[in-house]
């Protein structure tokens, strides 16, 4: 009987625990559904709760450069608004570069697409969607036709 009981709970937690994934999008559309991208580096984190209890952080981020849209320029800073702890999100640590897909909501920016919309990088390219990509990639993307599936 417990194994009967071991064996239904595991299939109920593995049910619904896989729910609450994130849902993979494709380039163009993590591309047309961002107002700004741009590469970046974290100067500053600063983590902070929220009333209901909610761990947050205002990632400070120098714009290197700007890979699509006009609302930030290079070599200003931006306020990336993260949840760290929460489930498909990013956690940033002062020194990461990253290429950001951002979107904008009351005049503060997040990351779009969850992790996928955050890309490290290295001496040898971008990673995004846990594969090597290039700038190439993206001015593709962007130039790709997208259709608003809602």
């Amino acid at each position: 009987m417990k194994k009967l009981l071991l064996c239904c709970f595991l299939i109920f937690y593995f049910l619904t625990g896989a729910t609450a994934m994130m849902q993979i999008i494709d380039l163009p559309e993590l591309v047309h559904t961002s107002c700004v991208i741009a590469k970046g580096t974290v100067i500053k984190v600063k983590e902070y709760k929220t009333e209901k209890n909610i761990v947050l952080a205002e990632n400070t981020v120098k714009i290197d450069e700007v890979i699509y849209g006009s609302s930030l320029k290079k070599g200003e800073t931006a306020i990336i608004t993260t949840a760290p702890y929460f489930e498909d999100n990013v956690s940033l640590k002062q020194g990461d570069t990253a290429i950001f897909f951002l979107s904008k909501k009351q005049d503060k920016y997040y990351i779009n697409g969850g992790f996928q919309g955050c890309w490290y990088f290295d001496e040898i390219g971008f990673y995004g969607f846990a594969q090597l990509k290039s700038l190439d990639d993206i001015k593709k993307a962007i130039n790709t036709p997208y259709k608003n599936k809602q």
